[in-house]
């Protein structure tokens, strides 16, 4: 990645805003109940497509949005990413309005938070570079934890989920059936009785 610009959480959903509010509606420091423990946490975003997206066939209706620096006092980056995972794994499994969220996004991409530990952890050591295999099986485990990224640039937007488009405004809905919407719990060996 070049020419990196790493921005402040606020930055960040401001890039948010301005890409997604003509598509979704937007709802900031949303509450969501987690149901596991009975807490109330607070998400960066919930958002809901709007009209014109779901007659094009974008189905997920309760989406939720994690936002997360790599910018840190300390240059542990990649910890602040592992707790934004965390956050957003827990997400999944949560309620807004009484209803579960469809999945979690995390913006920006996770490459960021890497390659800032790379540069000012590491100083650019190249033994600590990370890899493109160790970004792709952190991106295959979050899609199995119902959990996507947000891409933005300056012209658009897209939602992944381990490499594959769920949704783009150019290509719109992805043909793959429930991609990053089932649940997945454990074995997907099911035990007949």
């Amino acid at each position: 990645m070049k020419n990196l610009i790493y921005k402040t959480e606020p930055e960040y959903c401001t890039d948010i805003k301005k890409a997604l509010s003509k598509d979704f509606e937007l709802l900031p420091e949303e509450t969501i109940h987690w149901p596991i423990e009975g807490e109330t946490k607070r998400v960066d975003f919930i958002i809901h497509p709007k009209a014109h997206l779901i007659k094009h066939g974008f189905d997920a209706e309760k989406i939720a949005i994690e936002v997360k620096s790599p910018i840190n006092k300390n240059p542990e980056a990649v910890k602040k990413l592992l707790d934004c995972i965390s956050q957003a794994h827990s997400y999944t499994m949560c309620k807004h309005n009484g209803e579960y969220i469809d999945f979690v996004l995390i913006y920006p991409a996770i490459e960021l938070f890497f390659e800032y530990d790379f540069i000012y952890k590491y100083k650019s050591d190249p033994r600590n570079k990370y890899t493109r295999q160790e970004i792709n099986l952190l991106h295959r485990v979050l899609q199995r934890a119902n959990i996507g990224s947000l891409k933005i640039n300056q012209e658009s937007y897209q939602i992944n989920f381990a490499g594959t488009r769920f949704y783009s405004p150019e290509k719109g809905r992805s043909k793959i059936k429930n991609l990053g919407k089932i649940r997945r719990i454990g074995s997907q060996k099911i035990i007949l009785k």
